[in-house]
């Protein structure tokens, strides 16, 4: 078990310094992040009773489209430079690295949304209340991003020209994820209970967790051996 976790720390910090090489593209996807906000609301005008109504989907779904941004560059560059052949020769369990590579994606991706929620929260004049929760919504339902993302990844990784396939693949499912997680603040602001829908987002947290290790190592060994 010891043995398993220095690997996957290992993988973690070679994900990161391969990361700070391509860092533009992740400094992209938080720039659309802002912008996309803050250009809304102008757009709307002030209104303030309808920017608090559809801020929390407005904040959901721009999370969700800078998550799907990067996901075609999730494992292209360590199966071109023959990373991910050396160490399915060395006998190193792809899982774990499967696993490292979700752990960086969220936190590159989606992390720093988290962070800048607050600010951009006031801005659609959302409550204090309201930024909570969809805070917590967030924190649970962004990790379901990158596991569904990690398996679609995997699954188009031998494919020239993938950089649309990624995004059109993920998009439909993450729809129910937006649904509880934008959900969850809604029945919260019209005095319902939240509990169902945070339960569902649970549920799809443990559900994808597994499956996304699992199913994203073995779309890796049919890459790796087809070659």
């Amino acid at each position: 078990m010891k043995k398993l976790f220095y690997v996957l720390w290992v993988l973690v910090v070679h994900n990161f310094r391969q990361a700070l090489r391509e860092k533009n593209e992740f400094l992209l996807n938080l720039g659309f992040f802002v912008a996309a906000a803050l250009i809304f609301p102008l757009s709307i005008g002030p209104e303030f009773e309808l920017l608090t109504r559809i801020g929390a989907g407005l904040i959901w779904t721009l999370t969700l489209f800078a998550s799907s941004l990067s996901l075609q560059r999730m494992f292209t560059a360590d199966f071109e430079d023959g990373t991910l052949e050396a160490l399915y020769f060395a006998s190193y369990p792809l899982e774990a690295f499967v696993a490292a590579k979700i752990i960086t994606h969220w936190i590159l991706c989606s992390l720093p949304v988290l962070l800048l929620v607050p600010a951009v929260a006031v801005c659609l004049h959302l409550s204090i209340f309201q930024i909570g929760l969809l805070i917590l919504s967030l924190s649970i339902g962004t990790p379901i991003l990158s596991f569904i993302g990690a398996i679609a990844a995997t699954l188009t990784l031998g494919i020239k020209s993938n950089s649309f396939l990624v995004p059109l693949l993920v998009l439909p499912l993450y729809i129910p994820v937006l649904i509880f997680g934008v959900n969850s603040v809604e029945a919260a602001f019209l005095g319902l209970s939240l509990k169902p829908y945070l339960f569902m987002l649970s549920g799809l947290f443990f559900l994808n967790l597994p499956l996304s290790i699992l199913i994203g190592a073995f779309n890796l060994k049919l890459n790796l051996k087809s070659l």
